[in-house]
């Protein structure tokens, strides 16, 4: 569990507690005080807040779990191009692009291997 999805945890317990204690304060009877009355009225929308704003967080981070899976598969996809064909690839080759980049490096050793053979001949 990482740092952001703790911080949204702890935003859930804190509002689901603030909830809580605002119900106790109102089926306890808050009384004419006014100092109660704003205390409640202060938790509930405190808690709710929290809630909201860990449940918003814990969705972003999903989302963004799904985009690091993707990106990995990426990256393990271009580590094993890179161990067959021994050199970097760039992020973004597709199997097409390689395969034209094959081809253009076949043609330039055979016009190398053609220049030499010519000037030894």
């Amino acid at each position: 569990m990482n740092r952001e999805n703790s911080s949204n945890m702890i935003r859930l317990l804190a509002g689901g507690y603030l909830l809580y204690l605002s119900y106790q304060m109102i089926t306890d009877g808050v009384g004419d005080e006014w100092w109660m009355i704003a205390a409640t009225v202060l938790f509930v929308v405190a808690g709710a807040s929290f809630l909201f704003l860990g449940i918003k967080g814990m969705i972003k981070q999903s989302q963004l779990s799904e985009e690091e899976i993707a990106d990995e598969n990426l990256n393990e996809d271009l580590e094993e191009q890179e161990e067959l064909y021994g050199e970097f690839v760039e992020p973004g080759l597709t199997d097409g692009k390689m395969k034209g980049i094959e081809q253009e490096l076949e043609k330039l050793k055979n016009k190398d291997a053609k220049d030499i053979i010519d000037e030894q001949e």
